[in-house]
């Protein structure tokens, strides 16, 4: 069964009351006890006690740096934060929604075997895994602003993505009776969306521009106009999805006899149009007209190896398994990982 594609509108002239979300651990509070007794001559136990305050004092930097340096960051995310990643030079297919489908797919998989721990991790030399801590937060996970410093909140599981198409906005469910569709079945849905000839509703076009915005005034702003009603049910399915998806409308390529169609790509990738990536996701997905993928990535709940790894995952798994029939259409038969 194919689930049906819900279109998100937003009211630009509604003036709701303030709202204050919970916070994610709220009350929570991590304290590091006393160094632990010696264990005998061997002096054991004080090792152990070190190495224990050592990883703790990792921990409590590493918390310093999200909190002081990203969140209380009051400057835009777009450029001065957010990263972003492209294609592979191989160009599988020119269809765009069968790409996205697969890519939303392979993306899924790589969300249960993180759950259910069964990712391979990455490795130094391969012998030493590398801290897994920073996987935790990559999907169902949106940087909230506030006045004085944002927040991450992380849910634990998220059904839907959100699609941004010319200046309009999809919920798009992924799974039927918890069984997640099939590349076939997303690629119907994602179809539906291409073929949609509505136009935005008033003020609905360049929204996410206010994400892209100074973080006081778009937490100003956020407080404002989306605290009740439809406007507040519409921003929370974008804040809840696992993800937000672009289906970018706009041919990307690159050519090693033309750089500057590599710069229009990067570009795009980068900073967009300044309204078409929703920045406060953890990421978006963008795949262009022609079928070619880019990342952004909010950079306050991961560095570079994480959104590396995912992106050779999902890369790697559409080239040895998803693949495409005649070069334009998702292959339907597969062996599909539930």
């Amino acid at each position: 069964m194919r689930e049906a594609v819900q279109i998100l509108i937003f009211n630009a002239t509604t003036m709701p009351a303030k709202q204050t979300p919970q916070k994610p651990n709220e009350g929570r509070k991590d304290e590091v006890g006393p160094a632990a007794p010696s264990l005998g001559p061997s002096g054991v136990g004080n090792l152990v006690s070190d190495l224990f305050a050592t990883t703790m004092t990792l921990m409590e930097v590493t918390d310093w740096w999200e909190d002081y340096v990203y969140l209380s960051g009051r400057s835009p995310l777009l450029v001065n934060s957010n990263c972003y990643g492209l294609d592979y030079v191989p160009l599988p297919t020119t269809n765009q929604v069968a790409r996205a489908a697969n890519f939303i797919y392979a993306a899924l998989i790589f969300r249960k075997r993180l759950n259910t721990q069964t990712l391979k991790p990455v490795t130094i030399q391969n012998f030493i895994p590398l801290c897994a801590w920073q996987y935790e937060r990559m999907f169902n996970t949106t940087r909230v602003p506030d006045v004085k410093k944002d927040r991450v909140v992380h849910l634990s599981d998220s059904q839907h993505i959100v699609v941004y198409h010319r200046g309009r906005y999809y919920k798009v469910m992924l799974y039927n009776k918890r069984h997640l569709l099939k590349p076939v079945d997303l690629q119907w849905q994602l179809q539906q969306i291409l073929d949609d000839s509505s136009v935005p509703a008033s003020g609905e076009h360049h929204l996410a521009a206010l994400t892209a915005n100074h973080r006081t005034v778009w937490a100003n702003a956020r407080t404002t106009y989306f605290s009740k009603g439809l406007n507040k049910a519409s921003l929370k399915a974008i804040e809840d999805a696992a993800f937000f998806l672009v289906l970018y409308d706009e041919d990307l390529d690159f050519d090693p006899k033309d750089p500057s169609r590599l710069n229009k790509f990067s570009q795009a990738i980068f900073h967009g149009k300044g309204y078409n990536f929703w920045l406060d996701k953890s990421f978006n997905i963008v795949v262009s007209k022609n079928g070619r993928l880019g990342c952004n990535c909010e950079h306050s709940w991961c560095d570079a190896p994480i959104m590396t790894h995912f992106w050779e995952f999902c890369i790697g798994m559409e080239v040895t398994q998803l693949k495409y029939v005649l070069f334009l259409f998702v292959i339907i038969e597969f062996k599909s990982e539930q």
